[in-house]
């Protein structure tokens, strides 16, 4: 054999140098992987993000943490109940009565109404509130100010989509518009234009007008037996739940003597808390997961941890489909890795050379699972009504998910492979041998049972070949797949 052939600074340096075209000579085990991680990557993102849109809903407000909405609390024999509708006098009378209720809106959504100007007729979801919904919650409000925006019965705040629609180009302020049906008609004047709420709302409206302006209003507003809207309040920022909690037992008392007395008769029980019947707080951050009190207007979180434990389940899958190809590749390589030992190869440089081609591999599979995502998101915001965004994937908590992700499944995919043919006896990888002799296949499939199934048995025990392979035949293989 010419001497040129066995030279170490031919093969020491050879092999990194030659990477992409190694993953192109197996292009089936290339194949496989960078399908794998596409499709793994491309669910994890519609599944996670689906779980992101329902986990932040209302939590772009900006003293989210201090606003709460009131329900009732009945504890009945047959079944404790909880239920969000109020009566009408009840949120005066928050305001009157506790100081630590900083500001509180009486929320009434009905149906979509009749909204005309200039002999057009627009179906618009309007909403009945309080003035102080605009101090409550934080959605911009792009003209006119809070204070003033809902101060008067005839005013109307409307949202900017709706303004876009209703007048156009023309700016809204100031302009009139009759609200309702024929011959039930009001006129109201534009004094606010709200932006859009985002998808993530519990709260979503065209319109906002005084809850005054309810048909029933008057009959009702005296009526504590009238359970017809939502109410939100929000604390001062030295109020505690629990201590206003325990200051509502009175006004449930003063206020709902029928109802307490109606639960006794029935043999209601106090609950641990020692109430019947009780008015307590909900959190915002809480309201969409809480059906009972929404109305079933939300997702039981339930369902949001199960899309997060099945999307976690398939990336360990996909890891576990990418390590153990890895491991069973590696077993192939012994006697390559031999003869680089041999001609002077530095454990750093198989390292190298190991870590890279998985970097490579689990680029391009995160790279083609964004780009199936990207491709994908229209038809499944269609198909589900998902209204996700993978503007969110661009948030700092999701760029290192994603970094951490990749660099954890190339490392557990990689280590061992890198370890194994690192400290591999060199005469034995010549070889073709992984392991001592001595432990034979058995060894090797409990060494390999930590990562991987026993599905490799026969790979393992085909790659356990008799110890008769000479350097030179070794080399000679190299010196030809090179194309030398």
């Amino acid at each position: 054999m010419p001497d040129h052939l066995l030279s170490p600074s031919r093969y020491a340096t050879q092999l990194p140098q030659n990477r992409p075209g190694r993953l192109w000579k197996s292009k089936g085990y290339a194949a496989i992987n960078v399908v794998g991680l596409s499709v793994a990557f491309c669910i994890c993102v519609f599944l996670f993000l689906t779980a992101y849109r329902q986990l932040t809903f209302d939590s772009f407000h900006a003293d989210g943490d201090r606003i709460f909405q009131p329900y009732f609390f009945s504890n009945d024999p047959e079944r404790a109940s909880r239920s969000g509708g109020m009566p009408l006098p009840l949120t005066p009378a928050l305001k009157a009565e506790y100081p630590e209720v900083e500001a509180a809106a009486r929320v009434m959504t009905g149906r979509t109404s009749l909204i005309a100007y200039k002999g057009k007729y627009f179906d618009k979801l309007v909403t009945l509130t309080d003035p102080d919904f605009l101090n409550l919650f934080s959605f911009p409000l792009l003209k006119g100010t809070r204070q003033s925006a809902l101060r008067d019965l005839s005013s109307i705040v409307i949202s900017e989509s709706t303004a876009k629609t209703v007048f156009g180009t023309e700016d809204p302020l100031g302009k009139r518009l009759q609200l309702g049906s024929d011959g039930n008609q009001k006129s109201y004047t534009v004094t606010g234009v709200l932006a859009d709420a985002p998808d993530n709302s519990s709260i979503r409206c065209d319109a906002l007008i005084r809850i005054e302006n309810f048909a029933n209003y008057q009959g009702d507003k005296d009526k504590w037996d009238a359970h017809s809207h939502a109410v939100f309040i929000k604390l001062t920022p030295n109020a505690n739940q629990a201590a206003v909690e325990a200051r509502l037992k009175p006004f449930a008392q003063k206020y709902f003597p029928e109802s307490i007395e109606t639960l006794k008769k029935k043999g209601a029980q106090p609950d641990e808390r020692g109430d019947l019947f009780a008015v307590r707080l909900q959190k915002l951050a809480d309201v969409h997961f809480d059906l009972e009190i929404s109305g079933g207007k939300g997702a039981p979180i339930a369902v949001v941890y199960a899309l997060l434990g099945i999307g976690f389940f398939i990336l360990l899958i996909a890891a576990i489909n990418f390590i153990n190809l890895s491991v069973a590749r590696s077993f192939t390589r012994a006697r390559e890795v031999g003869v680089r030992k041999s001609l002077g190869a530095l454990k750093t440089q198989l390292f190298v050379q190991i870590w890279g081609e998985s970097i490579l591999i689990c680029f391009i599979g995160f790279l083609g699972g964004s780009l199936l995502a990207y491709g994908l998101v229209p038809s499944f915001n269609t198909a589900f009504e998902g209204k996700i965004n993978l503007n969110h994937l661009l948030q700092p908590g999701f760029r290192c998910r994603h970094v951490g992700c990749i660099c954890r499944r190339y490392f557990d995919s990689r280590w061992l492979p890198g370890l194994e043919n690192g400290h591999v006896q060199n005469g034995r990888s010549l070889e073709g041998k992984s392991h001592d002799e001595t432990s034979g296949c058995a060894a090797q499939l409990v060494d390999c049972n930590a990562i991987c199934p026993v599905q490799f048995a026969d790979l393992l025990y085909d790659y356990c070949p008799s110890a008769d392979r000479a350097f030179a035949s070794a080399a000679a293989g190299l010196s030809e797949r090179t194309g030398d």
